[in-house]
């Protein structure tokens, strides 16, 4: 894990986090575009607490761009959100765009991506809120896949079982 910080940071700061389903990874930018801290966090409550506490420590958030705001980093966002922090979705770009073949994906680099696209305010968008009806129809949707996934499953079982194994049953034809 790596901590950076320059001194005597002033103004608004710009925040990018990458998130992942173990770990978030934050990037803090100063108003002038500097590095001000480059840090990860475990993906839980203490995580996140700590996260925003970094967030707190570094200056006054302008925004908070996040990848993954309704999969990986839903939890986060929720906890951002409830302190008041302006969390804002990052877009993620064409993979393309975002690293050359043969070259590894790098977490710090895609904070940090997300921190600029914060700052330049291009590319975000809102993330969903996971209250409203629109999040409990996916809920439905989720639990009426798992019962066909469970019935067919089921049905399949109970054809596979050879019917001669049953006693007084005939082998089937060859």
């Amino acid at each position: 894990m790596q901590n950076e910080s320059i001194p005597d940071a002033r103004g608004p700061v710009f925040c990018g986090v990458d998130t992942h389903a173990d770990s978030h990874w934050l990037y803090v930018l100063d108003w002038r575009g500097r590095k001000v801290l480059s840090r990860q966090f475990p993906a839980d409550a203490a995580g996140y607490e700590a996260l925003a506490g970094a967030i707190a420590a570094a200056g006054e958030p302008a925004c908070i761009a996040m990848e993954g705001t309704s999969s990986y980093g839903a939890g986060l966002t929720r906890h951002l959100a409830s302190l008041g922090m302006p969390v804002r979705e990052a877009l993620s770009p064409a993979r393309m765009q975002r690293r050359r073949p043969g070259q590894g994906k790098c977490d710090e680099a895609d904070a940090e991506r997300a921190a600029r696209a914060a700052m330049s305010g291009s590319r975000l968008g809102t993330p969903k809120s996971q209250d409203g009806w629109v999040d409990g129809v996916r809920c439905m949707l989720a639990a009426r896949s798992g019962a066909v996934k469970a019935r067919t499953s089921a049905i399949n079982t109970g054809l596979a079982t050879p019917i001669w194994t049953i006693p007084g049953g005939t082998a089937p034809p060859p």
